[in-house]
């Protein structure tokens, strides 16, 4: 479960639901003001900008194809067949999938492929 409270005053969201497709528009009730401590676990993240909340929203959409799509479908780490690639491997089919932008001819296509861009740049960057 994902929790939110205000950077600006004491007020304690308590639970936020089960996922971030809100936080864009939540604002503190009790001072009216953005900015936000979300916490997931042990992750402490201050929301406090409308490109943070974006990003968020934005990792969380990352993070539920990697668990409901891509490891369901090829396994996960270590077994998985992008465990076996390398830095350079992932840039190379991230530039794939840049390339083919706007040239999909399946609808959501794209919007896929940035999911898939994402994560696969994260696994480059853990690479390196």
């Amino acid at each position: 479960m994902i929790k939110a409270k205000c950077l600006g005053c004491d007020w304690n969201g308590g639970i936020f639901g089960k996922d971030y497709d809100d936080l864009l528009e939540m604002i503190c009730p009790r001072c009216l003001k953005k900015g936000l401590l979300v916490s997931q676990d042990d992750v402490n993240l201050k929301v406090t900008t409308y490109r943070g909340a974006e990003f968020i929203k934005f990792a969380a959409r990352v993070l539920a194809h990697v668990e409901h799509y891509t490891v369901p479908q090829y396994r996960d780490a270590p077994n998985d067949p992008i465990s076996e690639w390398t830095a350079e491997d992932c840039v190379r089919s991230i530039q794939k999938r840049t390339n083919r932008f706007k040239r999909q001819a399946r609808e959501g296509q794209d919007k896929l492929d940035l999911l898939k861009i994402a994560h696969e740049a994260c696994v480059a960057y853990n690479k390196l």
